[in-house]
């Protein structure tokens, strides 16, 4: 029995490349079935504009990261409650889910491979695995706690 991995990322909708279509096809002949799905919609892209638009001066001096930082930053709350709004009804709770987060633990190629193989040894538990990856602005604490 193939194992699902569903991949949830906030970005706009793009054909597949040719590589990643090698990619998936390679993934199946170890039994796993990836099904990517993009997310994208209004409040996100207009949460996104504001964001641009009132720290417009951090991207020009090349200080995002350090505007990122600022939790009191209310526009990039409002991206991220925007990302949460869109991927919370997707987290599954009877699936192994895991938020690819800039803050999060760092696994190298091995590390990754053990967590994967983790999952897949609770799959006739859970069921499959399921990946999120936020957009720019990162996930907010809420959607983390979940």
């Amino acid at each position: 029995m193939a194992m699902k991995i569903s991949l949830y990322t906030i970005s706009k909708s793009m054909p597949m490349t040719p590589l990643e279509w090698h990619y998936q096809k390679l993934c199946k002949s170890f039994s796993a079935d990836i099904c990517v799905e993009s997310i994208f919609n209004t409040d996100i892209d207009n949460a996104q504009k504001n964001a641009y638009k009132h720290n417009r001066k951090s991207w020009d001096n090349k200080k995002l990261q350090k505007a990122q930082n600022l939790h009191s930053n209310q526009s990039f709350s409002q991206v991220k409650s925007a990302y949460t709004k869109a991927l919370a009804p997707l987290v599954d709770t009877k699936l192994n889910s895991i938020a690819l987060h800039p803050l999060g633990i760092k696994l190298d190629s091995i590390k990754f491979a053990k967590l994967i193989e983790q999952s897949t040894q609770n799959q006739s538990q859970k069921g499959g695995l399921s990946f999120f990856i936020a957009g720019a602005y990162g996930f907010d604490d809420e959607f983390l706690s979940k």
